[in-house]
């Protein structure tokens, strides 16, 4: 009974995973940021252990400028944080989303933080030279 019920456990995991695989699959390819942000929440939903949606989210947000849609992007960065504490790549998107909703010190530390995690990465060190250079300038919308 046991192992049936493990069978069965992970069948129903197997078919979330590839279900939000597809709905974010298809989330790139709509033609508007809202349409893509309202597919990749529902991929977030279907198999919240995934992070490449949370990312999807966060890009469709900051391609969208709409502060509802930041936020609430920013809010789904957050509450997914734990899924890759220390990646690169997610503290980038988190800082984008900073920027764009005109957080600047918390842009530049996720800018930081992209760096300091990643180290041997030339994007993510040209990310945050980037914007450190563009705040030495006084620019204040250093995403956009």
């Amino acid at each position: 009974m046991f192992l049936v019920l493990s069978a069965a456990l992970a069948l129903a995991l197997t078919v979330l995973h590839v279900t939000s695989i597809k709905v974010e699959e298809s989330a790139a390819t709509r033609p508007t940021a809202e349409e893509q942000m309202a597919a990749g929440l529902d991929a977030c939903r279907l198999a919240p252990w995934r992070v490449e949606p949370v990312g999807l989210v966060a890009r469709a947000a900051v391609e969208s400028g709409d502060r509802l849609l930041l936020k609430t992007a920013a809010e789904k960065m957050e509450s997914s944080r734990w899924l890759r504490p220390r990646s690169s790549a997610l503290a980038m998107e988190r800082s984008r989303l900073a920027f764009s909703l005109g957080e600047i010190q918390t842009g530049v530390s996720e800018a930081w933080s992209s760096r300091n995690d990643n180290p041997s990465s030339a994007g993510a060190s040209d990310f945050a030279d980037q914007f450190i250079d563009r705040l030495d300038r006084g620019d204040d919308h250093a995403s956009r």
